[in-house]
């Protein structure tokens, strides 16, 4: 290596010594994210780095090129209840290329998604994670505490005066999305995540006891999709679909391996990557997806936001807004290896744990 180069894990990407400039909220204790990556492995009882998008653009007048880049961090806090800790956020790097194609980074900015409006304070990411929730400690001795997907202030958008619903944004995340045919409610099979979703098996107990992460909440809607010509064509039918988010201990490895293809018509699974922010609106639901209240409860959800001057997003199927619900009683369990195990918790009604959700423009 050059005398001005500090060489990272990878053989042709290297952090510039005499020049790197590092713009972050995390504390800085090394030279490199690299460097401090590595310390910071001995203090969390766990961390995984997953890279889910990149994109580039160079100059012609100039050798520097730039790159902006999409993270999440998953951490396991080193305190009594070993809180999951998800930070998501995006990076935006300076580099140059070598005639021999090695690449030297010379500056590298990094934003987190729950940072506040400066999106820099660290505090603000962290405070919401740390301290126990309820349902985690409640249910302390079925799994460990959740990994929650971030619900982020809205960037533009905001919530009426006395509204009856809550206002998020959803970051870019990468999804395992499951669908299968919907047949009479009554059946209920939009309660618990289907078979052709699961890739593994996760050993809970005896001396080969693996180490999981479970995710939560569950995206469940119900949708109107167009069917395939070998069907018939031309008309609709209904579908269950299940967006599971990904945690990075599964998406920080180099391949995703998918479960075997189901052979029964309608039952799919694949691993989808939202490039863009979503806008939602959500209320409490105490009850099943494919319960008959949830109608009256959209109804009040979407006359709410449509007084307040939001336009919810349509389906280009039948013209609906696109509802959905987020089962946070349902845990997805990750390991290296994939989705092994799904943990569904008991939670009284009157707790509503559930939410009924409505996606909205930007």
């Amino acid at each position: 290596d050059d005398d001005d180069d500090v060489s990272s894990s990878s053989l042709f990407v290297q952090y510039s010594k005499a020049s790197f400039q590092w713009n972050t909220p995390f504390r800085k204790t090394a030279s490199s994210p690299f460097e401090e990556l590595k310390k910071a492995k001995e203090f969390y009882n766990r961390a995984n780095v997953a890279i889910l998008s990149a994109s580039s653009s160079s100059s012609s007048s100039s050798t520097k090129n730039e790159m902006s880049l999409r993270w999440e961090i998953s951490l396991l806090w080193p305190s009594p209840w070993e809180p999951h800790v998800l930070l998501t956020g995006t990076s935006k790097l300076t580099f140059d290329v070598k005639d021999d194609d090695s690449i030297t980074i010379l500056s590298q900015t990094d934003h987190l998604d729950n940072g506040g409006k400066s999106k820099t304070d660290i505090y603000s990411a962290l405070s919401n994670q740390l301290l126990p929730r309820f349902w985690d400690l409640y249910h302390i001795g079925m799994t460990p505490a959740a990994e929650k997907s971030p619900l982020l202030p809205p960037s533009k958008a905001s919530a009426g005066f006395l509204a009856p619903y809550e206002l998020y944004e959803l970051p870019p995340r990468l999804y395992c999305t499951t669908t299968l045919p919907s047949s009479k409610r009554e059946y209920r099979e939009a309660d618990v995540i289907p078979n052709h979703a699961f890739v593994t098996a996760i050993k809970t107990m005896g001396p080969n006891k693996q180490t999981y992460t479970p995710v939560s909440p569950i995206q469940v809607s119900i949708n109107r999709v167009k069917e395939p010509k070998d069907e018939g064509g031309g008309g609709s039918k209904n579908e269950i679909e299940w967006n599971i988010p990904l945690s990075p201990q599964f998406t920080c490895n180099p391949t995703l391996p998918l479960p075997s293809l189901s052979k029964k018509r309608g039952e799919t699974c694949t691993y989808k990557y939202n490039p863009s922010s979503k806008l939602i609106a959500t209320v409490p639901y105490n009850k099943s997806v494919q319960d008959e209240d949830i109608s009256s409860v959209r109804k009040t959800l979407y006359d709410a936001v449509i007084k307040d001057g939001l336009k919810p997003k349509i389906s280009d199927v039948d013209g609906r807004p696109k509802f959905f619900v987020f089962q946070n009683d349902v845990k997805a369990c990750f390991t290296k290896d994939g989705m092994g195990m799904a943990v569904y918790e008991w939670r009284p009604d009157f707790a509503k744990g559930n939410v009924v959700g409505i996606e909205l423009e930007m």
